[in-house]
């Protein structure tokens, strides 16, 4: 009756017929059981109890008594061993010491693989990253990189970071059922371990690594191991802490040192290239540095991004533009501090098409800065990884040290090269403008202006004359001159067609039709404004991607067109596109001399009537174009013009800053006999409908009154002795800078061929006084500089 089913059974598969059960007991203890068998069945009487009763009082105690010794041996051993272990660690200086004291235990127990690992975590304490700095394999250490592994990429990790306080113990990777396939591979990725243990270093809130332990076969954790791990684990906890607590201390004192080293440098950085080598002194560890500036270098103003310095092992070309369309995420993130994903792939804070353009060059974790001053945000500086990666506090730490270093550093470079680009600018304009004024021929005009175009890599530049119809339409475009981008004058039977129509070359009529503004192509095969007609075709006949047409057009009349061609897409800049319509100006009114020389030429040809106007004409152009001192310039035109043309009076007007007056700069008198009023007044309002200067200057064109009296019409000349006198504005371009006006005794003295003759030298006074201001502007900018 005292038997159940299960020890029945197992009595009968030993052939027990009978048993005897003598329990052990001391001091209230069970120690231990002795039993006797027989195989038939036995019949025990009084003798027999007796006997067992003796036994069991005197085996009781003896049992406890080795069994308290063998108790005491096996606390002996494992204070022994924990004693050595624990000298070893108190002795370590390093983490491969550190893992060493720990083998003296676990490979004694048959661990063949054993690694340290530090953990960092993230703002809330939880461990995000997991950097194994020290291994050991059968027996010895097994020196290797540092290995860095997110958390969220090892997934057995999940179970001792939420059990912090408990080692973590696999006895059978092979059959536990809390691992999945993924998590059996992370305990196995170093070898076909078949046990393992995960031992937290964890403590008072304070993550400082883990230890973990593997074994080749399937290993049973017996109550003494997992004592003297635990109690091994308290050691190692404080020993870790405080080696981690040192190389804090010490890369707290490096990244200073790192820190210093890189300000240093960008302080002294004269290039955004130097800025990045700044930078890769505190990154060593990615795979590209890219700094970025935005459009004009204010992102509120931009519309596109441009790489202007990487590092040498970046995937970003440098001068690469990118519209903002490509990044939206650009206008989610914060203009200030720094900014990480770690994942590119898997960031919610990246939208579809921002992770599409990084991940375009095989980057899928990236930490940058934003480089932002007095309110504007000028660019960015960003650090990117193949792969995905955690960014350590240490590295955030970095990374925000530099920002405001780096801003100051662009922008220190932007002022830098914007004033040497005013410097630049101001030489080039003044040569171009030199050049300009001493040019004789088509060749000279192209050859000035050329200066600028061959700056910018140009391949071909070409100066046309311009024919129009009776109602001003284009008829046709003449080929004058034509120049390589190395600076030879080539001749023009190189072209397909020297004299060309609308329908040849359809694009000229965009330009054509918008006179007074060039017209910058960056691309002749994807701009829609070349589609018409035979453009592309004629463009790839004569090798031309990009192109530059400058119309040149004064007033109502056509004069000509500069054309400036590139054998490869460009992209013009806004700096470049500025100083080419700065020339148009001084080009156009070149140009207008040099047609007007030539139609003066033709004039003389057809009669002779003009000759000595047009040489006095030309003799003062010739007189002032040298000149550079506006005063001097007035004077002498107002004395050449009165003592050339035998005039009574010369005044020359120019217009002031606020183009509401003009006001008389300059004027010159022939002898009288007293009988001529030197009354004419001094500054008048350009929109006075009774002043003969105002009016002329207002419409822009000459106008010629026979005397003084009210009778002759309603405008009024400037000298009550004056009979006759003729008003003509000085403009370059589209600009007016003054009046130059005439008067004479003599009655009915102008015609309109005196007004073409001075409607000419107007234009010719007008570019000199140009041309004295900008020499006057450049002196005053060498001297600032």
């Amino acid at each position: 009756p005292y038997l159940d089913e299960t020890s029945r059974k197992l009595y009968e598969q030993h052939h027990v017929r009978a048993t005897a059960l003598l329990p052990l007991s001391s001091k209230g203890r069970w120690v231990g059981i002795v039993m006797f068998s027989w195989n038939r069945p036995h019949q025990f009487d009084e003798r027999d109890e007796r006997i067992f009763t003796a036994m069991i009082q005197q085996t009781a105690p003896i049992v406890d008594s080795i069994r308290l010794l063998e108790q005491t041996r096996r606390r002996a051993a494992r204070t022994e061993r924990l004693l050595e272990v624990n000298t070893a660690l108190s002795q370590a200086t390093n983490e491969e010491q550190i893992l060493a004291a720990v083998a003296l235990y676990a490979e004694r127990q048959g661990a063949a693989f054993l690694s340290l690992s530090y953990i960092d975590v993230d703002e809330t304490g939880r461990p995000v990253e997991l950097s194994t700095v020290a291994r050991h394999k059968d027996g010895k250490p097994w020196p290797s990189p540092v290995a860095v592994y997110r958390m969220m990429d090892l997934p057995a990790t999940a179970m001792w970071i939420d059990e912090p306080e408990n080692i973590v113990y696999f006895e059978d990777i092979g059959s536990d059922p809390r691992l999945d396939d993924k998590s059996r591979w992370t305990l196995t990725r170093f070898g076909d371990y078949q046990s393992t243990l995960s031992m937290p270093l964890y403590s008072a809130g304070r993550w400082s690594g883990v230890i973990v332990m593997s074994w080749l076969e399937p290993h049973d954790f017996s109550e003494d191991e997992r004592h003297i791990l635990g109690a091994l684990r308290q050691t190692a906890i404080s020993v870790v802490a405080t080696r981690r607590a040192y190389l804090a201390e010490e890369e707290a004192r490096e990244e200073s040192e790192l820190l210093y080293r890189a300000s240093e440098a960008i302080n002294a950085a004269n290039s955004f290239e130097e800025i990045i080598e700044a930078v890769r002194l505190i990154d060593t560890n990615s795979d590209s540095l890219v700094l970025v500036n935005f459009e004009g270098y204010d992102f509120d103003n931009a519309g596109w991004l441009e790489v202007v310095a990487t590092s040498k092992d970046s995937a970003w070309q440098t001068g690469g533009r990118y519209p903002f369309d490509l990044f939206p995420v650009l206008y989610e993130i914060p203009r200030h501090g720094i900014i990480t994903f770690e994942d590119i792939n898997t960031d919610e804070g990246i939208d579809p098409i921002t992770r599409a353009s990084i991940l375009e060059n095989n980057y899928h974790a990236t930490i940058s800065v934003s480089l932002s001053l007095n309110r504007r945000w000028m660019g960015m500086i960003l650090s990117q990884s193949q792969k995905p990666r955690v960014y350590t506090p240490r590295q955030r730490r970095l990374f925000a040290g530099i920002g405001d270093l780096a801003a100051a550093a662009v922008e220190r470079i932007r002022l830098r090269a914007e004033s040497e680009q005013a410097r630049l600018r101001a030489e080039t304009l003044a040569q171009i403008n030199a050049a300009l004024s001493q040019s004789t021929n088509e060749e000279e005009i192209l050859a000035a202006v050329s200066l600028l175009a061959e700056r910018y890599h140009v391949n071909l530049s070409m100066l046309s004359y311009l024919d129009t119809g009776e109602r001003n339409e284009l008829l046709a475009v003449n080929a004058m001159a034509l120049r390589s981008g190395h600076g030879d004058v080539l001749p023009l039977s190189i072209l397909p067609i020297i004299s060309f129509g609308p329908e040849d070359y359809p694009v000229l009529q965009n330009a054509y039709s918008h006179p007074h503004e060039l017209l910058f192509i960056e691309n002749l095969f994807t701009d829609p404004r070349s589609e018409t007609g035979d453009t592309r075709e004629f463009s790839k006949a004569v090798r031309w991607s990009a192109v530059i047409l400058m119309p040149l057009k004064t007033g109502d009349q056509w004069l000509g067109m500069l054309q400036f061609a590139w054998e490869k897409p460009q992209q013009f800049t806004p700096e470049m596109r500025s100083v080419f319509n700065e020339i148009r100006p001084t080009t156009l009114s070149v140009v207008a001399t040099r047609r007007a020389y030539l139609a003066v030429e033709k004039a003389r040809r057809e009669t002779e009537q003009r000759v000595h106007e047009l040489e006095t004409v030309a003799k003062v152009s010739a007189a002032v174009t040298t000149i550079l001192d506006l005063d001097l310039l007035l004077d002498t035109v107002c004395e050449l013009t009165e003592t050339s043309f035998k005039l009574d009076q010369v005044n020359i007007y120019l217009l002031e800053s606020d183009a509401e007056n003009l006001i008389l700069a300059e004027s010159a008198e022939a002898p009288f006999d007293g009988s001529y009023a030197h009354a004419q007044s001094r500054l008048i309002a350009l929109q006075d409908e009774t002043s003969l200067v105002a009016q002329a200057g207002y419409l822009r064109h000459g106008i010629i009154v026979g005397g003084p009296s009210p009778e002759t019409g309603p405008l009024q000349t400037m000298s009550p002795a004056a009979q006759s006198e003729l008003a003509v504005p000085m403009v370059v371009g589209d600009k007016l800078i003054g009046v130059l006006d005439v008067q004479s005794r003599e009655a009915n003295r102008f015609t309109e061929a005196d007004a073409r003759v001075m409607t000419t030298l107007a234009d010719l006074v007008a570019v000199a006084v140009q041309n004295a201001r900008l020499y006057q502007q450049a002196q005053t900018l060498a001297t600032s500089e």
